[in-house]
C-alpha cells in the first residue's frame, strides 16, 4: 500500500473499522487530499474529523529545525478520530420511529395505488369487451350497407340518367301547358255542364278582334277538380287553346286577370324574381318573364 502523504488510503482501513461498528452507513469517500485539507468523514454527516499531516517536508524546512527529530510527526491525523463525531452533525436524520411511520405511509400509498390500478384494469377490460361487441355489430351491419365500387358507379350512372329524364319530363309538361290559360274570378257554376263551350264563347266576346277565325278551346275545367266549401273564392278555370297565337292574343287583350299555366317548378323559379319585379314596378318600367323555348 502506498503511504504517501497525499494518499487517503493510508488511514482509511482503520477508520472504516470504526465506522462499521459505531456509525454504520456513513463511510468516507475514497480519494486523495492535500496538506492541511479538511476531510469530511461521510458525505451526509457534515462534520470535520481532522487535518492530514505529512510524514516529512522538504530538506530546507528540516534543516531549519522546523521539522526536527523532536518535531517529526507520524503520517496520520492531527487529532484522534471519534467515529461518533461523524453522526453528531447529522441532525436531520429521522429516528427509528419516524422511519417506521414513513414506511407505513409508503405501504398504504402503494396499497391504494395497487387497488386503483386494479379498478382501472377492470374498467379497461369492460371497455375492451364493449369495443369488441361494437366491432362485431358493425361487421354484421356492414354487408347490407356496403356496396362495391362497381355498384356505386352503376347507381351513380342511374341517378344521372333519372335526373336527365326528370328534366325532359319537366320540359315536356311545360310545353304541353304552353297553350293553357287560367281565368281567375269566374263564379262557380256559371259555366254550366259544358265548361269548354262556355269558355270558348265567352272568350270570343272578350277578344274577338284579336282572335283568329279558327279560335278553338280544346278543353276547360276547374282547378282543383274537387269542389270548394260554401263561401270560398271561386276556383280558377284552366282552358287549353288550340293555337298558340290565340293564346298569346288572349293574354294581351284580357280585361280579366289571366296568367299562363306553368308547372310547379316553373312557378317556383318565377317566384324567385318577385323582388326584382317589385323594384321594376317602383321605377314604372314594363317587364315580362318569357318561358324558355
Amino acid at each position: 500500500m502506498n503511504k504517501g502523504h497525499n494518499d487517503i488510503r493510508y488511514w482509511t482501513p482503520h477508520l472504516k473499522l470504526q465506522l462499521t461498528g459505531e456509525c454504520e452507513g456513513h463511510r468516507p469517500r475514497w480519494g486523495t487530499v492535500g496538506v492541511g485539507d479538511c476531510i469530511v468523514g461521510a458525505p451526509s454527516a457534515g462534520s470535520i474529523i481532522g487535518t492530514w499531516v505529512p510524514a516529512y517536508q522538504s530538506k530546507k524546512h528540516y534543516a531549519k529545525g522546523r521539522y526536527g527529530p523532536h518535531k517529526r510527526q507520524t503520517p496520520g491525523w492531527s487529532r484522534d478520530i471519534n467515529p461518533k463525531e461523524l453522526c453528531a452533525g447529522h441532525s436531520n436524520r429521522p429516528s427509528t420511529g419516524q422511519l417506521d411511520v414513513i414506511l407505513q405511509e409508503i405501504r398504504e400509498s402503494q396499497l391504494a395505488i395497487e387497488q386503483r390500478l386494479g379498478s382501472i384494469t377492470a374498467e379497461l377490460g369492460i371497455l375492451k369487451d364493449n369495443q369488441k361487441k361494437l366491432a362485431d355489430r358493425i361487421k354484421q351491419m356492414l354487408p347490407p350497407t356496403y356496396l362495391p365500387k362497381r355498384t356505386v358507379r352503376t347507381q351513380s350512372s342511374t341517378y344521372k340518367s333519372m335526373w336527365k329524364l326528370f328534366k325532359r319530363v319537366e320540359d315536356t309538361e311545360g310545353r304541353s301547358r304552353r297553350n293553357n290559360v287560367c281565368i281567375i274570378g269566374l263564379p262557380e257554376g256559371k259555366e254550366g255542364k259544358d265548361a269548354t263551350h262556355y269558355v270558348e264563347t265567352w272568350l270570343k266576346t272578350i277578344a274577338k278582334d284579336r282572335l283568329s277565325p279558327h279560335f278553338t278551346i280544346e278543353r276547360a275545367h276547374r282547378v282543383p277538380g274537387r269542389t270548394t266549401p260554401m263561401g270560398a273564392p271561386p276556383r280558377p278555370m284552366a282552358a287549353q287553346v288550340l293555337n298558340y297565337r290565340d293564346c298569346d292574343a288572349l293574354l294581351q287583350a284580357a280585361r280579366i286577370y289571366q296568367y299562363p299555366d306553368y308547372t310547379l317548378e316553373v312557378q317556383r323559379r318565377r317566384a324567385s324574381f318577385q323582388t326584382v319585379k317589385k323594384l321594376v314596378r317602383v321605377e314604372g318600367l314594363s317587364y315580362t318573364l318569357l318561358f324558355l323555348a
